[in-house]
């Protein structure tokens, strides 16, 4: 059930055809997923809609955040683990360096989602 919003920052350095889809795919064996069962949304923000504060050329300008929703959150060890694996992958279908992906877990989902109008427990 994982739930994820990637948002990139500027201007894609590879083709956006497919590139929701090819970001599921490569997460979902992260996560070990079986087909339809690792959401994806993917946005993108133009460079000039994102700023570090006192800099005119804000570091993560290359950046990539990552936020990710699941049922229930693993042991930080495999977190840990886990995040490293993530960022490589989200790195290489983006095109942009590891050290740029930046991830984001939320709350647990359970008893916080509805899908379809149904809470999941």
């Amino acid at each position: 059930m994982p739930l994820l919003e990637i948002e990139i920052i500027g201007k894609p350095t590879v083709p956006q055809n497919g590139l929701a889809r090819k970001l599921a795919d490569a997460i979902a064996e992260v996560f070990d997923s079986k087909p339809a069962q690792t959401w994806v949304r993917l946005r993108y923000l133009p460079v000039e809609n994102y700023a570090e504060n006192e800099t005119d050329k804000p570091l993560g300008a290359k950046a990539v955040f990552v936020s990710i929703l699941k049922y229930e959150l693993p042991a930080a060890s495999v977190l840990k683990k886990e995040a490293r694996q993530l960022s490589i992958a989200v790195g290489k279908i983006c095109g942009r360096s590891p050290k740029h992906i930046h991830i984001i877990y939320a709350p647990e989902g359970r008893g916080r989602i509805a899908f379809g109008g149904n809470l999941v427990q």
